[in-house]
């Protein structure tokens, strides 16, 4: 998850920030602008790791059984950044105990006429967080726990996306 007590005003001024801009950007298919629906609530806004398949209840056991063991801290602690990655001489390299996150931009899914989501990305010049939800994936992915991927981590938060539109999808929704 994304909100903390210290991120929590923030996104809310952004996403409310965002929302009303987008209910202003009409189209010969949204009329009146995107749906408030569209625009993801903000306890809902997270990096997405991976997907999981938790079909049954022992799954749904294992998957908090490795939860309930991780132990963040020492996790992030042996999280090297990525010299490789640096992007600016400046940067202040994190303390293990802590991550700050900043999100940056607003990308699509797929090419931007045929979309129906857009996500932001966090800024990581230091390649410390990307580092680190690598190796939370490969915890769940040891477990068996994770959806199986062929592409690379592409970490992200949706920040709007039209599947929860009611009566929008397919209608030129790229979807």
């Amino acid at each position: 998850p994304l909100i903390t007590p210290v991120s929590r005003d923030q996104l809310q001024r952004s996403l409310a920030n965002f929302r009303d801009k987008c209910s202003r950007a009409r189209t010969s298919e949204l009329p009146d602008g995107i749906p408030d629906q569209a625009v993801r609530p903000l306890g809902t806004l997270h990096l997405t790791l991976g997907v999981m398949s938790l079909l049954t209840e022992e799954r749904v056991q294992s998957a908090l059984k490795v939860l309930n063991g991780l132990n963040l801290r020492d996790l992030l602690s042996t999280t090297a950044p990525a010299p490789e990655n640096l992007e600016r001489k400046d940067v202040i390299l994190l303390e293990p105990s802590h991550l700050n996150i900043t999100l940056r931009g607003l990308t699509s899914m797929h090419l931007p006429i045929k979309t129906s989501c857009l996500y932001t990305s966090p800024f990581d010049p230091t390649g410390q967080l990307y580092s680190f939800c690598l190796k939370l994936r490969d915890i769940f992915t040891a477990a068996n726990l994770l959806v199986p991927e062929s592409r690379p981590l592409l970490l992200h938060a949706t920040i709007l996306n039209m599947i929860y539109v009611p009566g929008v999808r397919g209608r030129g929704s790229g979807q």
